[in-house]
């Protein structure tokens, strides 16, 4: 089970009341405040930014060095240390507190009548989407407060629904009866196809609060990542297909040339690599770059959270593989897993 994983409002509150410490004993400037707060994860909120099928693929995983964090500079700590032990005492305190208070459990997600269910997006307020198989047909659908609705492109005889945002804006892939596989993106109950120029297979993976979307296409017999900003399409070869995107624009993916996942910013692109494993896969991740996949070891599928630098396994109990998909800033995790040879989605809260 991921640790450390602390309740969104206790953290908030924790580092805020530090940082409110910190800051009043040094009087800095507001460029040294901007400068250290741009390397927390609360820069999410400060900004006001709104917050085929399957791909098989924990403990030691490689990344690549992180960038530099910003420094409070000019603060004389031995004169203030009163002030910051003060600081790290709340944060030590809360922390404490809520670890235990606040344990993860998974819960089940089937769709009812369906042989199989995967839960592959959730949103910040909770909305899951996915797809189900039922008389051998797939179909996609959304959770909403208990409730699945299925989606389903008109005329499609595959409906697949992979991401959800903030407002409800459902990206996906569709099959028509040329066999040809379009995305697609679903806003206010109208379908919108999405393809590549030029190619007849494009997949919408994932989309941010934005509107923009992650994805790939097929051309020439190669896949293709690309990401989709406001009608303009952006091939992104360097580092191979798209799955996620957050707010701030990260990307994740998995390179099918050296066979490991990555995550992409600004066009550098930093690997995620399981040494112990076949393969490596990274799916979904959030506004504070919390990542989610999963790996391969032994023939085996596990899933994983990267959160700070720390890789934890995820497995649901009794199943003999697991996959996560979408993590966001609740830290509410889906994906699916499967037991005794039934696949059932699954979220993590």
């Amino acid at each position: 089970m991921p640790r450390n994983f602390f309740s969104l409002n206790t953290r908030a509150v924790a580092l805020s009341l530090t940082v409110t410490l910190i800051i009043a004993a040094s009087r800095a400037d507001s460029k040294t405040v901007r400068a250290w707060s741009e390397s927390c994860w609360w820069e999410h909120f400060r900004t006001g930014l709104p917050n085929i099928v399957f791909g098989l693929s924990s403990p030691a995983i490689k990344a690549a060095p992180r960038g530099k964090r910003g420094i409070l500079k000019g603060v004389p700590l031995m004169r203030y240390r009163e002030w910051f032990l003060a600081g790290v005492l709340v944060v030590g305190v809360l922390a404490a507190t809520t670890s235990s208070a606040h344990a993860r459990s998974f819960r089940t997600l089937d769709v009812p009548g369906a042989e199989l269910t995967v839960a592959h997006g959730i949103n910040a307020s909770g909305a899951i989407v996915g797809f189900y198989s039922r008389d051998g047909f797939f179909h996609g659908f959304v959770l909403d407060n208990g409730t699945f609705s299925t989606i389903d492109v008109p005329g499609a005889s595959v409906t697949v629904a992979y991401g959800i945002n903030a407002r409800r804006q459902i990206v996906g892939y569709y099959i028509d009866f040329r066999s040809f596989v379009h995305g697609f993106v679903l806003k206010n109950g109208t379908f919108t196809t999405i393809d590549f120029p030029g190619t007849s297979f494009t997949v919408a993976y994932g989309i941010n609060d934005l509107g923009q979307i992650a994805g790939y296409y097929s051309r020439g017999g190669s896949l293709h990542g690309f990401v989709l900003k406001k009608g303009a399409f952006t091939t992104i070869d360097v580092a191979g297909v798209a799955y996620g995107i957050n707010n701030f624009g990260k990307i994740v993916g998995f390179d099918f040339f050296d066979s490991e996942a990555f995550v992409l910013e600004s066009g550098v692109s930093e690997t995620i690599n399981v040494p112990s494993a076949i393969l490596t896969h990274a799916y979904g991740i959030n506004g504070f770059g919390q990542i989610v996949g999963d790996y391969n070891s032994g023939g085996l599928s596990h899933g994983f959270v990267l959160d700070e630098g720390i890789f934890t396994t995820m497995d649901v109990p009794g199943s003999s593989f697991t996959v996560a998909y979408a993590i966001n800033t609740l830290r509410q995790i889906v994906g699916f897993y499967v037991a005794g040879g039934i696949t059932h989605g699954f979220i993590w809260y």
